[in-house]
Protein backbone atom coordinates (compact mmCIF):
# COMPACT_ATOMS: atom_id res chain seq x y z
CA UNK A 1 0.00 0.00 0.00
CA UNK A 2 1.07 3.52 -0.45
CA UNK A 3 1.14 4.90 2.59
CA UNK A 4 0.89 8.74 1.49
CA UNK A 5 -2.27 8.04 -0.67
CA UNK A 6 -5.41 7.65 1.84
CA UNK A 7 -7.67 5.91 -0.72
CA UNK A 8 -4.65 3.04 -0.99
CA UNK A 9 -4.56 2.90 2.53
CA UNK A 10 -8.48 2.30 3.02
CA UNK A 11 -8.18 0.25 -0.12
CA UNK A 12 -5.51 -2.02 1.83
CA UNK A 13 -7.58 -2.09 5.73
CA UNK A 14 -10.88 -3.20 3.59
CA UNK A 15 -8.68 -6.25 1.64
CA UNK A 16 -7.30 -7.64 5.23
CA UNK A 17 -10.34 -7.12 6.89
CA UNK A 18 -12.28 -8.70 3.97
CA UNK A 19 -9.72 -12.03 3.93
CA UNK A 20 -9.44 -12.46 7.25
CA UNK A 21 -12.03 -10.74 9.65
CA UNK A 22 -9.87 -9.66 11.67
CA UNK A 23 -6.42 -7.18 12.22
CA UNK A 24 -4.09 -8.15 15.32
CA UNK A 25 -0.94 -6.67 13.84
CA UNK A 26 0.08 -3.28 12.03
CA UNK A 27 3.69 -2.60 11.65
CA UNK A 28 4.50 0.75 10.14
CA UNK A 29 7.80 0.39 8.35
CA UNK A 30 7.70 2.62 5.72
CA UNK A 31 10.52 5.50 5.21
CA UNK A 32 12.39 7.24 3.75
CA UNK A 33 15.65 9.45 4.93
CA UNK A 34 16.98 12.57 4.46
CA UNK A 35 20.90 13.64 4.37
CA UNK A 36 22.29 17.21 4.13
CA UNK A 37 21.88 20.84 5.44
CA UNK A 38 19.05 21.24 7.26
CA UNK A 39 18.41 24.59 6.11
CA UNK A 40 19.02 23.53 2.41
CA UNK A 41 15.74 21.50 2.42
CA UNK A 42 12.65 23.39 0.52
CA UNK A 43 9.59 22.79 2.89
CA UNK A 44 7.97 20.74 -0.39
CA UNK A 45 10.94 18.47 0.47
CA UNK A 46 10.03 18.32 4.23
CA UNK A 47 6.79 17.68 3.97
CA UNK A 48 7.24 14.59 1.55
CA UNK A 49 9.22 13.16 4.35
CA UNK A 50 6.90 13.53 6.84
CA UNK A 51 4.26 12.69 4.81
CA UNK A 52 5.70 8.69 4.78
CA UNK A 53 7.40 8.60 8.10
CA UNK A 54 4.91 10.68 10.21
CA UNK A 55 1.65 11.42 8.46
CA UNK A 56 1.86 7.89 6.93
CA UNK A 57 1.59 6.03 9.73
CA UNK A 58 -1.19 8.28 11.11
CA UNK A 59 -3.28 6.93 8.08
CA UNK A 60 -2.38 3.84 8.16
CA UNK A 61 -3.29 3.38 12.03
CA UNK A 62 -6.49 5.58 11.46
CA UNK A 63 -7.52 3.11 9.10
CA UNK A 64 -7.32 0.04 11.19
CA UNK A 65 -7.65 0.87 14.77
CA UNK A 66 -11.43 0.98 14.39
CA UNK A 67 -11.25 -2.69 13.31
CA UNK A 68 -8.67 -3.19 16.55
CA UNK A 69 -10.29 -0.95 19.17
CA UNK A 70 -14.26 -3.59 17.84
CA UNK A 71 -11.91 -6.20 18.24
CA UNK A 72 -10.45 -5.36 21.80
CA UNK A 73 -7.20 -6.37 21.13
CA UNK A 74 -4.56 -5.29 18.42
CA UNK A 75 -0.81 -4.27 18.52
CA UNK A 76 0.99 -1.39 16.44
CA UNK A 77 4.46 -1.68 15.66
CA UNK A 78 6.29 1.18 14.83
CA UNK A 79 9.35 0.93 13.38
CA UNK A 80 11.44 3.85 14.02
CA UNK A 81 15.20 4.75 14.93
CA UNK A 82 18.29 5.90 16.94
CA UNK A 83 17.64 9.14 15.74
CA UNK A 84 14.06 9.51 16.72
CA UNK A 85 15.56 9.70 20.27
CA UNK A 86 18.91 11.82 19.91
CA UNK A 87 19.58 14.75 16.76
CA UNK A 88 22.10 14.48 14.74
CA UNK A 89 23.70 16.72 12.29
CA UNK A 90 22.47 16.88 8.69
CA UNK A 91 19.90 14.59 9.95
CA UNK A 92 17.46 17.34 11.43
CA UNK A 93 14.59 16.47 8.88
CA UNK A 94 14.89 12.77 9.76
CA UNK A 95 14.83 12.81 13.25
CA UNK A 96 12.50 15.63 13.53
CA UNK A 97 10.26 13.22 11.70
CA UNK A 98 11.13 10.44 13.53
CA UNK A 99 10.59 12.19 16.95
CA UNK A 100 7.24 12.99 15.53
CA UNK A 101 6.79 9.41 14.93
CA UNK A 102 7.69 8.59 18.63
CA UNK A 103 5.31 10.95 20.35
CA UNK A 104 2.65 9.67 18.35
CA UNK A 105 3.29 6.55 18.96
CA UNK A 106 3.23 6.94 22.62
CA UNK A 107 0.20 8.66 22.82
CA UNK A 108 -1.49 5.92 21.58
CA UNK A 109 -0.02 3.59 23.83
CA UNK A 110 -2.10 5.74 26.46
CA UNK A 111 -5.13 6.01 24.33
CA UNK A 112 -5.89 2.71 23.48
CA UNK A 113 -4.75 0.80 26.29
CA UNK A 114 -8.76 0.39 27.43
CA UNK A 115 -9.36 -1.01 24.13
CA UNK A 116 -6.49 -3.91 24.52
CA UNK A 117 -4.61 -2.27 22.06
CA UNK A 118 -0.97 -2.00 22.42
CA UNK A 119 1.40 0.46 20.32
CA UNK A 120 5.35 -0.22 20.63
CA UNK A 121 8.25 1.10 19.04
CA UNK A 122 11.29 -0.20 17.21
CA UNK A 123 14.34 1.37 17.56
CA UNK A 124 16.44 -0.44 14.85
CA UNK A 125 19.59 1.92 14.47
CA UNK A 126 21.47 1.04 11.43
CA UNK A 127 21.02 -1.96 9.22
CA UNK A 128 21.34 -2.79 5.86
CA UNK A 129 18.46 -1.60 4.01
CA UNK A 130 17.55 0.10 0.68
CA UNK A 131 17.09 3.34 2.56
CA UNK A 132 20.37 3.73 3.02
CA UNK A 133 21.06 4.07 -0.84
CA UNK A 134 17.98 6.51 -0.89
CA UNK A 135 18.90 9.29 1.08
CA UNK A 136 16.64 12.58 0.19
CA UNK A 137 19.13 15.46 -0.70
CA UNK A 138 18.82 19.56 0.10
CA UNK A 139 17.26 20.66 -3.17
CA UNK A 140 18.97 24.05 -2.35
CA UNK A 141 22.10 24.14 -3.18
CA UNK A 142 22.93 28.06 -2.82
CA UNK A 143 21.96 27.59 1.07
CA UNK A 144 24.65 24.45 1.10
CA UNK A 145 27.08 26.45 -1.08
CA UNK A 146 27.12 28.78 2.13
CA UNK A 147 27.70 26.65 4.20
CA UNK A 148 31.07 25.91 3.20
CA UNK A 149 33.27 23.02 4.06
CA UNK A 150 31.31 22.69 7.16
CA UNK A 151 28.26 21.29 4.54
CA UNK A 152 30.64 18.00 3.71
CA UNK A 153 28.77 15.01 4.24
CA UNK A 154 31.22 12.82 3.31
CA UNK A 155 32.23 12.15 6.74
CA UNK A 156 28.46 10.91 7.54
CA UNK A 157 28.09 9.58 4.25
CA UNK A 158 30.99 7.21 5.11
CA UNK A 159 29.77 6.17 8.96
CA UNK A 160 26.90 4.91 6.57
CA UNK A 161 28.74 3.37 3.22
CA UNK A 162 31.06 1.53 5.90
CA UNK A 163 27.96 0.25 7.61
CA UNK A 164 26.02 -1.10 4.58
CA UNK A 165 29.50 -2.92 3.32
CA UNK A 166 30.20 -4.56 7.03
CA UNK A 167 29.70 -8.12 6.59
CA UNK A 168 28.90 -7.27 10.52
CA UNK A 169 25.98 -5.15 9.73
CA UNK A 170 22.31 -6.66 10.14
CA UNK A 171 20.25 -6.95 7.45
CA UNK A 172 16.31 -6.34 7.36
CA UNK A 173 15.65 -9.67 8.64
CA UNK A 174 16.68 -9.31 11.96
CA UNK A 175 14.33 -6.28 12.58
CA UNK A 176 11.27 -8.49 11.39
CA UNK A 177 12.50 -11.28 13.19
CA UNK A 178 12.46 -9.14 16.13
CA UNK A 179 9.08 -8.04 15.43
CA UNK A 180 7.65 -11.34 14.98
Amino acid sequence: MDVTNETSVSNGTKQILERTGRLDVVINNAGVAALGVTEAFTISQIQRVFDVNFFGVARVNRSALTAMRRQGSGLLIHVSSAAGRAAVAYFGIYCASKFALEALADSYRFELAPFGVDSVVVEPGIHRTSILETFQVPDDESRVAEYGADASLSRVEAVFDGANASPETPGASEVAEAAL
